[in-house]
């Protein structure tokens, strides 16, 4: 427990600082930010599909991209950063709590549908974020999340980061076979994948050829749902109860 709390506070200090300028950030698609936020919510709101969820929990929701995105829907918003909630209420969005995921203040069988968009690999405690997450799911709900792939190009890179220079960073990858033991644990089962950000440089907001962006966005389209897909540097993942 305390050891989840340590953790949470250099996350919720990292989120606080950046919130102010975090929509600017991932808007500019010309930049490696952008790009990857561009393709992140093609592939969710793909994955999410058409029809309406009804009740819905955006855990993690940053500045309420996808509250907004799905406001015609019953949604509820929980992050663990004030800065980041604060965004979400300057844009006159609603239902926002302030709490992390490894401790969820709803009741169970609530939701139709969880979000955990950019956000699950913020947790040293990844089984008992699914445990609450299921625990609140509906019997026939859907669990949305994105995890950061260790193997890819990026993730080997950022594996040898933290080896040899003792780097610190917050953001935990994950090894697909990692990922299937834990949702196997929480007796969870994968519904659907998808890859994407197969972008080799690093996710700053330097600007990028245009030009060479479309051209690499249209072969991660054509590569997303191959088995390509295991090399890219993040997932889309649906999940279920068995």
């Amino acid at each position: 427990m305390q050891r989840i709390l340590c953790y949470n506070k250099r996350v919720r200090e990292y989120f606080d600082k950046s919130a102010d300028d975090y929509d600017i950030r991932h808007s500019q698609y010309n930049t490696t930010f952008g790009y990857i936020e561009k393709m992140r919510r093609e592939c969710v709101m793909w994955i999410i599909g058409r029809r309406n969820k009804n009740r819905i929990l955006d855990a993690g929701c940053g500045t309420g991209y996808y509250l907004k995105a799905l406001s015609e829907n019953d949604v509820f918003g929980i992050d663990i950063s004030k800065g980041m909630v604060w965004q979400c209420r300057d844009k006159n969005l609603s239902n926002l709590i302030i709490a992390s995921y490894e401790f969820l203040p709803f009741k169970p069988g609530t939701f139709d549908l969880i979000l955990c968009i950019n956000a699950f690999h913020y947790t040293i405690a990844p089984q008992r974020v699914l445990e609450e997450f299921k625990n609140i799911l509906k019997e026939d709900g859907e669990i949305i999340l994105t995890a950061l792939n260790l193997i890819s190009p990026r993730g080997i890179f950022h594996l040898f980061k933290r080896i040899l220079f003792k780097n610190k960073n917050l953001e935990r990858r994950y090894i697909v076979f990692n990922l299937w033991e834990i949702f196997n644990k929480v007796n969870l089962k994968v519904d659907d994948i998808t890859g994407f950000n197969f972008i080799l440089t690093r996710s700053d907001l330097k600007r990028r050829n245009e030009k060479m962006l479309e051209i690499f966005e249209y072969i991660e389209r054509k590569v997303r749902r191959t088995p390509i897909k295991y090399l890219c540097n993040e997932f889309v993942i649906k999940l279920s109860k068995r």
